[in-house]
Formats: structure tokens, sequence, C-alpha cells
């Protein structure tokens, strides 16, 4: 719940700006460094999945000690394909050996190469899911 909780995420090795009101973002480095240090890191995103078709309505039911409870019923489970939001993330890598990112398929396979800026920071792409990172 990047949104609500003010939208800016400053940590030791890097910081995360996102206007999402649902997203994960996963640093991981690949060398077995710290992320300050590492000459290659694997960013994963991940955002609202849902089936198309997918559909829940408003519901309130009983527990078991007979308190009301409200929440959401699944009308209809959906199908494939699978509907992922975009992501709007911002990420920045206090690691100045980082000069090129490549964006990867659910597969891990390149599909294009993106700008690193002089000051460490990525715009990813709204429809990445995974980014190499490298020096």
């Amino acid at each position: 719940f990047l949104a609500k909780g003010g939208g800016r995420y400053r940590l030791s090795d890097c910081e995360i700006v996102s206007s999402d009101d649902y997203a994960t973002v996963l640093l991981v480095s690949r060398d077995g460094q710290a992320l300050r240090a590492s000459r290659s890191i694997l960013v994963q995103v991940g955002t609202r999945a849902r089936p198309s078709g997918w559909s829940n309505r408003p519901a309130t039911w009983t527990d078991d000690n007979g308190k009301p409870v409200t929440g959401h019923e699944i009308v209809a489970h959906g199908q494939a394909p699978w509907l992922v939001a975009d992501s709007h993330i911002d990420l920045r890598l206090a690691n100045p050996h980082l000069s090129k990112a490549v964006v990867l398929d659910a597969n891990g396979q390149p599909l294009r190469s993106m700008a690193v800026d002089s000051m460490g920071w990525l715009k990813l792409p709204r429809d990445s899911l995974y980014i190499q990172i490298e020096a």
C-alpha cells in the first residue's frame, strides 16, 4: 500500500517512489554482495493481478462466534488471460557501480535496455516484472 504510506520509501541502500495503491518491489543481489556494492541486481515488481472476468461484491456473514463480518464475496473466478495492473515506480540505488539496466520478460529473457541516470534513478517501465541492473 505504497501510496497510502506516503509514496516515498528511503532505505539504507535504495529509495522507492510510487503512486501505486498496491505494489511490491524486491531487490536481490545476484553476486552475494550488499545492494550498495553489488555489480548485479535483480528487481522484481508485483502489482494487483486478477483473471479476466473476475468479479466480487460486498457481503456480510456471521463468523463461528456469531459475530457479523463484512467483506467481499467472489461472484466469478474468471479465466485466462490474467490482467496485471501497470506499476508506477521510480527506484534509486545507492550504488555508484550500476550503469545499465535490461527489462526482462516473465521467463527472464531480455526485452529492452533502459537508462540509469547519473544519480542512480531508474523509472521502471509500467509493464515490467523483472529488471536486471548491472555495472
